[in-house]
């Protein structure tokens, strides 16, 4: 697992950790790339409780960042596309469906592919 001397230095992750994240994430991580990705990671994390140690008891919560007030537009259809031409340009189509390629493969739990 992640192992941390001090709070100054970054965790240490190791490979395993950095693949499983990965591939809970969906993301392709090379081989030859781990070492980065988990320094980058790492970091990010060590940021993360840099952020979360602030005592930020006496900041007010914001809504937006911004200090003009939001301006909501009406909720409103707008122009739409005929079923007849969505189907025409699809890429593929099946019964009058629009069909793509799986999303979540590998079977693992949960993601359609079958796991236990």
């Amino acid at each position: 697992m992640a192992q941390q001397s001090d709070q100054s230095t970054p965790l240490q992750l190791t490979p395993e950790l950095v693949r499983r994240v990965a591939r809970l994430a969906r993301l392709s991580v090379p081989e030859a790339e781990l070492p980065g990705v988990a320094e980058d990671l790492a970091r990010v994390l060590h940021y993360a409780d840099r952020l979360a140690a602030l005592d930020l008891a006496s900041v007010a919560p914001l809504a937006t960042p911004l200090e003009r007030p939001i301006t909501l537009r009406g909720d409103a259809p707008g122009p739409v596309m005929s079923p007849d031409l969505v189907l025409a340009i699809a890429p593929a189509c099946f019964e009058g469906f629009i069909s793509v390629p799986p999303v979540l493969v590998g079977g693992g739990e949960g993601d359609g592919g079958g796991g236990a």
